[in-house]
């Protein structure tokens, strides 16, 4: 991606701004919630330019009242809504369609060695 080509970091900016609005919506639904709990709200969306994550899309939600949250799960509790357990809220792919790692499934910390400088 051409972080310079003010045309495509719009394009990046829309698509992940819808992306996030319909996961959201989706998750709210599967939260207890309705869809129409979400009208008035709207998406913005940055794409990174500098350091290692350079081209990647921070999305961000905001209420009607101008309030902004950074995820899915902070609209559920702002709703106070039971986050479905079969969708982690930082997940946007449908469930069955994920890979790799499952929530809860953390890697193992690694331990210290009786001799290793803390």
């Amino acid at each position: 991606m051409d972080l310079g080509d003010p045309v495509e970091l719009e394009r990046r900016r829309e698509e992940s701004r819808s992306a996030a609005f319909e996961a959201l919506r989706r998750f709210i639904c599967a939260s207890g919630g309705v869809s129409s709990m979400l009208d008035g709200w709207t998406t913005s969306a940055e794409v990174r330019r500098a350091g290692d994550s350079a081209g990647h899309v921070d999305v961000y939600f905001h209420a009607p009242d101008g309030r902004r949250f950074r995820s899915r799960l902070e609209v559920a509790r702002f709703f106070e809504l039971a986050p479905h357990a079969e969708q982690p809220a930082w997940d946007s792919r449908p469930v069955g369609s994920r890979s790799g790692r499952r929530n809860g499934d953390a890697r193992p910390k690694r331990q210290l060695d009786a001799d290793a400088v803390v």
